[in-house]
C-alpha cells in the first residue's frame, strides 16, 4: 500500500491534482450501480502528462430473472495522454477498451476500459475511464467504477436503497 502524509497518499512516479474526485454507490434487491468522477485533472505518471476536463464511469448490474445483466459507459471530455489528444478528431474517435500507444517506452493508455465476469447467477463489471500504463513502472486508473449482483430469483429484497459515497474538494477534507 501507499504511504499516508499529511499531504496525502505518497505514491512513486505519480503526481494528480483535480478540483473534484467523487464516487457513489447504490443499489436495493435486483440492481446495483456505481460512478466515478475526476474533473479538471493534471496528473503526471512516470514523467508523462495526463490531462482532462472531466472522466466519469459508470457501472450498473442488474437481474432478469436468475442472470446478471450488466452495462456500463466512461465519459471523456477534453483529455490528452502525453502527446495523444482523446478524440480529438471527431470523425476518427479514439479507440475504445484497447491499448493505444503513447510512444514512449511501450507505454500506452485505455479509455473505456470494462472487466466483466459472470458464474452462475453472479456477475460483475468494473469500468474504468481513463487507465495509463507505463510497463514496470506504473499502472493508473482515473474514474473507476465497480458493480456487481448476485441474482437470487423472486422475491427481492425489500426496504429502502443503499448509498455510499465520498470525494474531495479543492481546498477542502474528504467527505462521505
Amino acid at each position: 500500500p501507499a504511504s499516508c502524509t499529511e499531504e496525502g497518499i505518497g505514491i512513486p512516479n505519480l503526481s494528480v491534482a483535480a478540483e473534484i474526485l467523487c464516487a457513489s454507490t447504490r443499489g436495493k434487491g435486483d440492481h446495483s450501480m456505481s460512478n466515478a468522477h475526476v474533473a479538471a485533472l493534471d496528473a503526471n505518471v512516470a514523467g508523462i502528462p495526463v490531462t482532462a476536463s472531466l472522466l466519469r464511469s459508470d457501472a450498473k448490474a442488474e437481474c432478469n430473472a436468475l442472470s446478471p445483466v450488466l452495462s456500463g459507459k466512461a465519459h471523456v471530455l477534453e483529455a490528452q495522454v502525453g502527446p495523444v489528444k482523446i478524440d480529438a478528431d471527431p470523425l476518427l474517435p479514439t479507440p475504445r477498451n484497447v491499448r493505444v500507444p503513447i510512444g514512449v517506452a511501450g507505454a500506452y493508455f485505455i479509455i473505456d476500459e470494462q472487466t466483466t465476469s459472470y458464474e452462475r447467477n453472479r456477475g460483475d463489471i468494473t469500468l474504468t475511464a481513463l487507465r495509463v500504463v507505463v510497463p514496470g513502472v506504473a499502472d493508473v486508473s482515473f474514474a473507476r467504477a465497480h458493480a456487481d449482483i448476485t441474482c437470487q430469483g423472486s422475491p427481492v429484497c425489500e426496504g429502502s436503497r443503499f448509498v455510499t459515497g465520498g470525494g474531495f474538494l479543492a481546498g477542502k477534507k474528504h467527505f462521505v
